[in-house]
């Protein structure tokens, strides 16, 4: 009984790591943001996603040992909440599974506001790129320079193309 609770407090010390983690890197990607650095912006990226995927594989994980003390403590998994697995604890791990919960939705609540400011500079920078882009080089009226008959389009008035499909 003893191991699979051991094992959970492995499992969420991990996590809480990780998530501190995530955090930090959130953190560097709005530095980089900010200071129009790319290239460490797109390092810390690939690090949130290798982080992120990790993360998924560590809840699959969690859950089966989480499973696996509902079915041992015969507790009803519907409804089931992690505070009904700490009471099932062994009184030596309680306090250590509660500190370890409270620290892993600590890091969760601050993590939750700078990945979502994070997600809304990307996004207006995105349109800012997307306007720019439409300026320079204007969409065909039908999506095709060519009509169905397979003669040339003319252009919008007054716009011109800044760049030719050669760039």
């Amino acid at each position: 009984m003893s191991s699979l609770f051991e094992r959970l407090c492995e499992m969420l010390d991990d996590e809480v790591e990780r998530q501190e983690n995530v955090l930090a890197v959130c953190q560097a990607q709005s530095e980089a943001m900010k200071s129009n650095d790319l290239e460490f912006l797109e390092a810390k990226t690939v690090a949130l996603v290798v982080l992120i995927q990790e993360a998924a594989q560590a809840t699959r994980e969690r859950s089966a040992v989480f499973e696996a003390i509902a079915a041992e403590q015969r507790l009803t998994r519907e409804g089931l909440a992690f505070g009904d697995v700490i009471a099932a604890a062994p009184e030596l791990l309680r306090g250590r599974l509660a500190e370890s919960h409270r620290r892993l939705r600590a890091v969760l609540k601050e993590t939750r506001p700078v990945a979502m400011s994070n997600a809304s500079s990307l996004r207006h920078a995105l349109r800012a790129v997307r306007a720019s882009l439409a300026v320079v080089t204007p969409e065909a009226p039908s999506g095709s320079a060519y009509d169905a008959t397979g003669m040339r389009q003319p252009a919008k008035p007054g716009l011109v193309n800044m760049l030719n499909q050669r760039g």
